[in-house]
């Protein structure tokens, strides 16, 4: 199929494709997960939703991500592709939930976001998409990415993961600006992943109001009764056991095996987590504050979360200020 050449703004259409591409770490299994457990209600309101693993095993993933567009697939097996991922035709909306669809986090993230997004506009033509970029402030975001190498079965250097984030700064707007380029700027939202902080059910109907019309009440409640959320971070606790299991559980599916159930007994806030060092917080913030200035702006982002991107919260307690991380609920 060949790609589709950019026309500027698109035009209005009754065709959606909302494009939810991470990052990582932003509850995006909740999402997912939900998403999963309402697909017959959503593909009843005419709305199709990627089946993530399917999207993966089909080979859409890699093709989208290849430069020359789509032309390692032919048309047959673009349309078997598509049939299998969303579970039929594509119906006029169709909603991508898929955190790594541009490739892993490195410093510079997603670097080939924009490549994916011209496959997608030259794969639904039609469509006039909208991307919904949820970020995370980098520290709480590399600690759970730091997590995460153990939870699928590798053994990260503590050091040496970090220090890669502190050569090279961890700036969400270098995707959000290609994305803007390939489609434009009105098409682009930030989405700060600590609107969770009001709780799961906001956060899903916040999610579910972008694209769809249902009570979110109720998708939210039909989640709760299939497919309880338990995706928690392992503790301290857990990565200690896990550093002295290593030389015992050697096969990659067998450390998996165990993260999981060091998750599930040390999953929980009763223990305490992989944390910054206060002096490693304040390098952080050295490096990433000029950035999230930009990130702020760009997502007019609440005075609230606005202090908490730039490191400020800190500053403001000890001038005897308070800050509240907790969003303004909407009217």
């Amino acid at each position: 199929m060949p790609a589709r050449k950019p026309t500027g703004r698109p035009s209005m259409s009754d065709k959606k494709l909302f494009l939810f591409p991470g990052a990582h770490k932003t509850a995006t299994t909740l999402l997912q997960a939900s998403m999963e457990v309402n697909r017959p209600s959503l593909e009843a309101e005419g709305i199709s939703i990627a089946r993530r693993q399917p999207f993966y095993s089909t080979g859409l993933h890699a093709a989208l991500k290849k430069a020359d567009g789509l032309a390692s697939l032919s048309r047959a097996q673009i349309s078997t592709c598509l049939s299998t991922v969303f579970n039929g035709a594509p119906k006029d909306k169709i909603v991508i939930s898929v955190e790594n669809i541009a490739g892993e986090v490195r410093p510079v993230p997603y670097k080939s976001i924009s490549t994916v997004i011209e496959n997608l506009r030259s794969l639904f033509p039609e469509h006039e998409m909208q991307v919904h970029f949820y970020v995370r402030r980098q520290d709480t975001f590399i600690e759970s990415a730091f997590v995460q190498e153990y939870h699928v079965g590798l053994r990260p250097n503590l050091e040496r993961f970090i220090k890669r984030f502190l050569d090279r700064p961890l700036d969400w707007m270098r995707p959000i600006v290609a994305m803007s380029k390939a489609l434009t700027p009105q098409q682009v939202s930030v989405v700060p992943y600590e609107n969770i902080r009001e709780g799961a059910d906001a956060y899903l109907a916040s999610f579910y109001r972008i694209f769809s019309e249902q009570d979110p009440r109720i998708l939210f409640r039909n989640y709760q009764e299939k497919s309880p959320f338990t995706n928690v971070s392992i503790s301290r606790k857990g990565i200690e056991i896990l550093e002295k299991s290593y030389d015992v559980v050697r096969d990659r599916q067998g450390r998996r095996s165990l993260a999981a159930l060091l998750q599930e007994r040390f999953g929980t806030d009763r223990y305490p987590r992989f944390k910054f060092s206060g002096d490693q917080l304040k390098r952080l913030a050295e490096v990433h504050r000029d950035l999230n200035q930009r990130l702020v702006k760009r997502g007019k982002f609440s005075p609230e979360m606005a202090t908490y991107y730039l490191f400020a919260a800190r500053a403001a307690a000890a001038r005897g200020g308070q800050v509240s991380l907790r969003p303004r609920r909407e009217k």
